[in-house]
């Protein structure tokens, strides 16, 4: 496999927020997905869906596994690299962590993406083109207006 080529098998982990998932692509198919509600359980669940997919695994060792890095929930994002971490360790894969907003669909070539940091702020980021233009920060509720005014007067989308 070239340095910069996608293996034939990609397991992506998302676990920095209440609505998680579990997505294995073989080829150009994915062969299995499945979304929980992850809430304060420290995605607990990611072990039994571990083993519901671990015949599929076993046929087509991942290659690369993703992990969706938050923002969001830290002890999320650290079971999941620690998941990632043992399947690559037997598998021979490799683990990347990559920014969880960069994996939505976007329409257009600017987005304006929130969530909610708890503790009274709001974190954002710009995309361009579905990439962050850089790393997201923590604003006070007070300024979102003002930056979903910004991005809409841009044409982009929130």
């Amino acid at each position: 496999m070239a340095a910069n080529s996608l293996p034939d098998s990609i397991l992506a982990l998302e676990t920095s927020s209440p609505c998680a998932s579990m997505t294995l692509r073989v080829g150009k198919e994915i062969v299995f997905t499945r979304e929980w509600t992850a809430e304060r359980s420290h995605n607990s669940r990611i072990f039994d869906l571990l083993a519901e997919v671990k015949n599929l695994l076993d046929q087509a060792p991942p290659g690369l596994l993703l992990v969706g890095s938050g923002p969001g929930s830290y002890s999320g994002v650290r079971v999941a690299l620690a998941v990632a971490d043992g399947l690559a360790l037997a598998c021979g894969g490799r683990v990347a962590a990559v920014p969880s907003w960069e994996a939505f669909p976007w329409e257009k070539e600017k987005a304006l993406v929130l969530s909610d940091a708890r503790r009274g702020g709001w974190a954002v980021a710009e995309l361009d083109n579905g990439n962050l233009k850089e790393g997201f920060r923590i604003v006070s509720p007070e300024l979102v207006p003002e930056l979903i005014g910004e991005m809409l007067e841009k044409g982009g989308e929130i």
